[in-house]
């Protein structure tokens, strides 16, 4: 298995500290350059904010219906095989806004690190939220089977599967834009760049 790395390894993973031409004492000054390579969302610019935009006002329409259909006072949203999903389903659903909004703030080209958190953020958060109010709004029609049919708890019940179907969306959506990967030749532009040794 492999051994996850901590906040500081990734940053030396990816940064790394080189002398730098500076009109100082010593001609140079130490500092952290990134060298690790590039990614891009391979979409035009405007196709792909679009795209960013598309996928966090989906999440944050999702998140109101949400809210709305589990704070309705009918009872199946009291009981526990619905409520335990929903809160499960919440969760998961700020981690995705999170997600999101790295997405949306990332500039092109993005770092290995940005990138990796999106992505691991983006491959977890919808999947999960989706199969936790699948689950709600499957039990949800067994609480009105076994107990009473009301269109309120039709409406939520109804509320649960949009919510689902929007996060099988926003999975498909983002997994769907290309990733280029590119080398960065950071390092190669300082290659041959030496301090000069301090003069008396």
């Amino acid at each position: 298995m492999k051994k996850k790395l901590t906040l500081r390894e990734r940053f030396e993973d990816n940064y790394t500290a080189v002398p730098v031409p500076c009109n100082n004492k010593k001609g140079y000054k130490m500092q952290y350059i990134y060298y690790a390579p590039w990614y891009y969302w391979d979409l035009p610019q405007k196709q792909l904010r679009g795209e960013k935009n598309l996928l966090f006002l989906c999440s944050i329409l999702s998140l109101a219906v949400f809210l709305l259909a589990a704070s309705r006072r009918v009872e199946l949203n009291s009981w526990q095989v619905v409520y335990l999903p929903c809160v499960l389903a919440l969760c998961a659903h700020i981690l995705e806004l999170f997600g999101l909004l790295q997405l949306v703030a990332a500039k092109q080209p993005t770092t290995k690190m940005t990138y990796q958190d999106v992505n691991k953020t983006m491959a977890f958060a919808p999947a999960a939220r989706a199969v936790c109010t699948g689950i709600a709004g499957a039990a949800a029609i067994v609480w009105m089977y076994r107990n009473a049919f009301s269109s309120l708890a039709l409406g939520v019940t109804l509320a649960f599967f949009a919510c689902a179907a929007a996060a099988c969306f926003e999975f498909y959506r983002y997994h769907k834009m290309p990733v280029r990967v590119e080398e960065n030749p950071a390092m190669k532009q300082l290659d041959g760049w030496h301090p000069a040794e301090k003069r008396d």
